[in-house]
């Protein structure tokens, strides 16, 4: 196909994949919302919206086309299923890619060479599509499948371009890449990973020598570190790192070079000793000395390496590519370590710096350079910085390609112009954004309907002035956490989870990977290089693009912390399925390579160690069995029933306060495809920080705030004579009840806290009442904390009430944000219960806490509370039993600290204090049981036991100056008490 002979078992092998995947994508489809932003993206594609930035234009038409096929009985599936079929042709992309390289690697000599090609790219073609966060992703509405197809197949017809370069048919391919890298930033703009890979195989000459790529992907490489470079704090990163990266790019290559010399092996020795303090940022331990004279190995070890370039070329007369590539190599390593050393930072001597590796790049390789089209791809990579970048970068590039055309100095400068007005045509699609937005559609984020706004929104300047580029620089985290295993953001703790095999044993999987990666890159550069280009772009540069929080950094303006409030794994979905491909290209590799070491062997020996070996090529089954319970959809309802219940809760014609995207999205998805409550006007508080939103919470909800267009543009936070911060969505919340209170229901989410549920600066938390997953403004019903009777019908009614389907079956996996989500619900629980136990009426409280449980097992709350509540009855036998059923939803200090006030129940004052006091001998930290025991040696009038357990706790707890106070305190008082006391005769 597109001039290679057609292999039909390739083709017949390429659709068994597409098929093979697509079943399983579809048997574990969501059929319905999911959380996050799945509802967003369902809703839109519904009604032809507008998502939050960055938009997504090409994935909301395509989503609409989807949702009006009749292939699924609802629109949630529908839309769902774009994913799935999306992400099978993902799939198949990668079985062809990895084709493509084998084919290189192992060669097609024979059947059995043929038979590894076909096996290791179904293999990598499987680990690409059933790693955790690639198969999440194809079951529900979200863009990252399509943005997927979209790269691999890029990357697919690069390889396919990269052998006819030159040639008319390698041309009409550079332009189908170009339009298809562009159009792909219409469903995410992750797809600009593909602009630097470009490079390497449209800019390049198909006769250039291999050293050209390998200096292009070490141009790559180190634009990446400059940027780690510029964007940590002074000593923040090691010098040495620099060095670390050179000593293995060093070994990588003496290992390709299979040859060894003197001075390599001195530069080697002394590089080694250099580097190795580096490690001391990764793993805890420390080379002392070695910190020491480091710096001195260096300057040593760039001075031998000088030196023995200086002595070949005076006995040689020339400098052979084995001496001169370790010289570049430690050299750039020295001037990156200078770099880092420097005071300075930021984006803009990044920017001056890339400007100058680029220009040297150019110069160098200049004769091995496709200028026309390293123009063009220069011109349409200035959207990775940004769109009016883009823009200036598309002029300039036609100018310089018009001005060679003239001139003749840029024969091809025609091909170059094509290629900038097929990307122009790629990026069209983007005006879907502002062109809808001027239409008002019910859902219109950020409203772009302008070219300044719309420039905003493409890049995510939601809620400020710097773009994700400019914010590269403003290092969010720690390093170790962004790259290592921090929760919900460490690039590690995601990637050694993907493929099935974890912890220890996920280490065969990296090294089979590493391997099918350097095979493909040493037998063919120009296939293996792209594909090297984007793995590196889709894990560290993504890493640094992305600069995720980890809650340890403290922003300046506001004075608080920020962690990443869900798993970021889907952010590095390239690099995981890139990576997974290479572990299948890794198992052909390696056994490709034991065949050969093995050659001399008997026929019999040969048969058995190739045939045992066939195994390998299972390993994804595996990975299927292992990840397919984490990643099946096909029976939660969650998002949609933890929806229902919010909307259930409310009033009729009620304004609803929500807070974040989970009590938000799924809310307007069921209101906008569902038709569900659309009575309900969802007001978000978050996005009430924007002014583009209060606009629309007066246009599109039509809730008056009294203010025009001109007065909420003036609209600034300011602090309150006490302190307290006055934000925009202060503001709107007050002008919306002050205008609507009495007229019609307001209700604020339980999700919403408690610092959010104010008017005029003050807590209204007195007058609201709970009303199922609802705080009501109830004004005349002040001090009656819960509506019981609302609230009892719907937690209690089956009929009418609450959903919780699927919550009470272990077999269906449940995420952390639905665990989230559902704790909402102990609001409402404990507070029923509360109102019920405190009316007397201790049956009915109990019962509610066993629907609750008998609904929702999985939330510990339940049986915490059931327990409490058991405990404080004095029916111990129900206490045991429960924490018996349950023993993990309870801290085994938790539990002595319950079974003393069960004895204390019972009247078992001794079993009591025992049971408080072992929990103290084995935690002396635990504060609950301190505070238990206290009360209970006061209320026994035993004031010595008190002042003595209150020295153990201070002497157990120095830091703890509050607990030592009051033991001052009390020892004063007892003192004073002691001298007041009739008889007392020491005056």
């Amino acid at each position: 196909m597109l001039g290679v002979s057609l292999d039909r078992v390739n083709v017949l092998v390429a659709s068994a994949v597409f098929v093979f995947v697509l079943v399983i994508y579809t048997l574990t489809k969501a059929v319905t919302l999911s959380f996050w932003d799945c509802g967003e993206f369902i809703a839109v594609s519904h009604i032809l919206g507008v998502p939050h930035p960055p938009g997504t234009p090409l994935y909301v038409l395509i989503g609409r086309i989807f949702s009006l096929l009749p292939l699924f009985e609802n629109i949630y599936q529908r839309v769902n299923w774009l994913s799935s079929i999306c992400n099978a042709g993902t799939a198949t992309f990668g079985y062809l890619i990895a084709v493509r390289l084998l084919r290189s690697a192992i060669g097609t000599g024979d059947r059995y060479s043929r038979f590894l090609v076909y096996a290791g790219s179904v293999a990598g073609a499987l680990f690409l599509a059933f790693g955790i966060t690639q198969w999440t992703n194809s079951v529900e509405a979200e863009v990252y499948g399509t943005t997927l197809l979209f790269l691999m197949g890029t990357l697919w017809l690069l390889l396919v371009a990269a052998d006819h370069i030159g040639t008319p048919l390698g041309e009409r391919i550079s332009v189908a890449i170009v339009f298809l890298a562009v159009l792909g930033t219409g469903v995410h703009m992750t797809s600009m990973l593909i602009f630097p890979v470009l490079f390497l195989v449209l800019g390049i000459r198909r006769s250039a020598p291999d050293w050209v790529r390998y200096v292009a992907m070490a141009a790559l490489a180190v634009l990446l570190l400059l940027i780690v470079q510029l964007s940590a704090r002074p000593g923040e990163v090691p010098w040495q790192l620099p060095f670390l990266i050179a000593l293995i790019v060093l070994l990588l290559y003496q290992l390709a070079l299979n040859t060894q010399s003197r001075g390599i092996a001195i530069v080697t020795a002394g590089l080694t000793i250099t580097a190795l303090p580096a490690l001391q940022a990764f793993f805890p331990f420390s080379f002392g000395v070695l910190d020491i004279v480091s710096p001195f190995t260096a300057l040593a070890t760039l001075g031998v390496a000088v030196y023995t370039v200086v002595q070949e070329r005076k006995t040689a007369g020339r400098v052979s590519t084995v001496t001169l590539v370790p010289l570049t190599i430690i050299g750039t390593a020295a001037v990156l370590s200078i770099i880092g050393l420097l005071p300075l930072r930021g984006y803009d001597l990044f920017l001056l710096i890339a400007g100058v590796v680029m220009l040297s790049l150019l110069i160098l390789l200049w004769k091995y350079l496709r200028i026309a089209h390293v123009v063009a791809l220069l011109g349409l990579s200035t959207l990775i910085l940004g769109v009016s970048e883009f823009k200036f970068g598309l002029a300039a590039a036609a100018i310089i390609l018009i001005v060679g055309w003239v001139t003749r100095r840029i024969s091809a400068a025609p091909v170059g112009l094509a290629l900038l007005a097929i990307a122009m045509l790629g990026f069209s699609v983007q005006f879907y954004i502002p062109v809808r937005a001027v239409h008002d559609p019910i859902i219109n984020q950020n409203e772009p309907d302008n070219w300044t706004d719309f420039v905003d929104f493409v890049e995510r300047k939601q809620y400020g002035q710097m773009s994700m580029t400019e914010r590269m620089f403003e290092r969010r985290s720690e390093w170790t956490n962004q790259f290592g295993p921090h929760r919900r953001m460490g690039f590690w703790g995601f990637f050694q989870e993907q493929y099935g095999l974890t912890g220890q044993a996920f280490l065969p999987l990296l090294v089979l990977g590493i391997l099918g990666l350097w095979q493909v890159v040493r037998r063919k550069p120009r296939s293996g290089l792209p594909l090297l280009a984007l793995l590196l772009l889709g894990t560290v540069g993504l890493v640094l693009y992305m600069n995720f929080a980890d809650g340890t950094r403290i922003n300046p303006t506001t004075g608080q912390d920020y962690l990443e409030v869900r798993d970021r794994d889907y952010f590095f979905t390239p690099g995981f399925v890139v990576f997974g491909l290479a572990i299948g290209l890794g198992i052909a590799s390696m056994i490709g390579l034991i065949r050969s070491g093995i050659s001399s062997f008997g026929r019999g020996p040969r048969t058995v160690i190739l045939g045992s070996l066939v195994v390998l090529f299972a390993l994804p089954i595996y990975a299927i069995a292992e990840n397919w319970h984490r990643c099946d959809r096909s029976r939660t309802f969650f998002a949609e029933d933890y929806a229902h219940n919010i909307l259930a809760s409310c009033d009729p014609n009620a304004i609803l306060f929500v807070a974040g995207d989970n009590d938000t999205f799924p809310l307007w998805c069921l209101q906008e495809v569902g038709e569900i409550r659309r009575d309900v006007s969802v007001v978000n508080l978050s996005l009430a920080n924007t002014r583009w939103y209060v606009k629309q919470v007066q246009t599109y909800l039509g809730l008056d705030l009294g203010l025009r267009d001109s007065q909420i543009d003036s609209l600034v936070p300011f602090r309150t004579p006490d302190g307290r911060v006055f934000r925009l969505s202060n503001q709107v919340s007050d002008r919306i009840i002050q205008n609507h209170a009495g007229r019609r229901p307001i209700h604020f989410s339980t999700s919403v806290p408690s610092n959010q549920r104010t008017y005029q600066a003050n807590s209204i938390d007195s007058l609201l009442q709970l009303q199922g997953m609802v705080w009501s403004l109830r004004p005349d019903q002040r001090g009656r904390r819960v509506n019981v009777e609302r609230t009892w019908s719907l937690v209690m009614d089956d009929a009418a009430g609450y959903r919780y389907r699927g919550m009470n079956d272990p077999s269906i996996f449940k995420r952390e944000a639905t665990m989230r989500a559902y704790s909402n619900i102990s609001t409402t629980l404990f507070n029923l219960a509360d109102t019920l136990r405190a009316a007397g009426s201790r049956d009915s409280a109990e019962a509610v806490v066993r629907r609750v449980i008998d609904r929702v097992p999985v939330l510990p709350e339940g049986w915490r509370y059931l327990a409490a509540m058991s405990a404080q009855a004095g029916k111990l036998a129900q206490f045991d039993s429960i924490v018996a059923i349950r023993p993990e939803a309870f801290d085994w200090r938790e539990i002595g600290v319950f079974r003393a006030g069960a004895f204390r129940a019972l009247q078992q004052t001794d079993s009591a204090e025992a049971s408080l006091t072992a929990v103290l001998s084995q935690d002396p930290t635990y504060r609950p049981a301190m505070e238990d025991l206290v009360r209970f040696y006061m209320q026994m009038n035993r004031n010595n036991d008190v002042v003595r357990l209150l020295r153990q706790w201070v002497q157990a707890n120095p830091t703890d100056g509050q607990t030592a106070e009051a033991l001052r305190n009390l020892e004063t008082q007892l003192r004073r008490a002691r001298e007041a006391a009739p008889g007392n005769t020491d005056q």
